[in-house]
C-alpha cells in the first residue's frame, strides 16, 4: 500500500473549501487512523513466521496423532485376531461336543429300537404260540 501523502491530502481539502486548520486536522486524524490500522512489512513478516511455526507444530502433532491411531488400529487388529481364533476354537469344541451327544443319542435310539424290535418279535411269537395252542 502506498504511503499516505498528507501534503497532497491537505491541498485537496483546501481546494474543496476546508480551511487550513480544518484540512490539517482531518489529514492528521486520517493519518493516525491509517497508521494504527496498517500493518508494516515487519508486522506481516512476524505474523508469517508465527503462522509457519504454528503450521510446523500442527504438522508434527498431526503426524504423532496419525502414528498413535495406526498403533491403536494395529492393537485392535491383534485383539480381534485373537478373539476370532478363540471363538473358532470354542466353536470347534462346541461342535465336537454336539457331535458326541448326537452319536450317543443315536446309539441310545438304536438300542431302544433293537429292544423294541426284540420285544415285538417275542410278542408276535408268543401270540402265534398262543393262537396255535388255542386253535385245533
Amino acid at each position: 500500500m502506498p504511503a499516505f501523502d498528507t501534503l497532497k491530502a491537505t491541498k485537496l481539502l483546501k481546494e474543496s473549501g476546508f480551511g487550513e486548520t480544518q484540512a490539517e486536522a482531518v489529514v492528521a486524524t486520517v493519518r493516525d487512523a491509517v497508521a494504527e490500522n496498517v500493518a508494516t512489512k515487519a508486522d506481516l513478516a512476524e505474523v508469517c513466521n508465527e503462522l509457519k511455526l504454528d503450521h510446523a507444530k500442527l504438522r508434527t502433532e498431526l503426524k504423532e496423532d496419525i502414528a498413535n491411531v495406526r498403533t491403536e488400529i494395529a492393537d485392535v487388529r491383534a485383539e480381534l485376531k485373537e478373539d476370532i481364533h478363540n471363538l473358532r476354537t470354542e466353536l470347534k469344541e462346541d461342535i465336537a461336543g454336539v457331535r458326541a451327544e448326537l452319536k450317543e443319542d443315536i446309539h441310545k435310539l438304536r438300542t431302544d429300537m433293537y429292544r423294541f424290535g426284540a420285544f415285538m418279535i417275542i410278542a408276535i411269537v408268543s401270540l402265534i404260540v398262543t393262537l396255535m395252542k388255542l386253535l385245533p
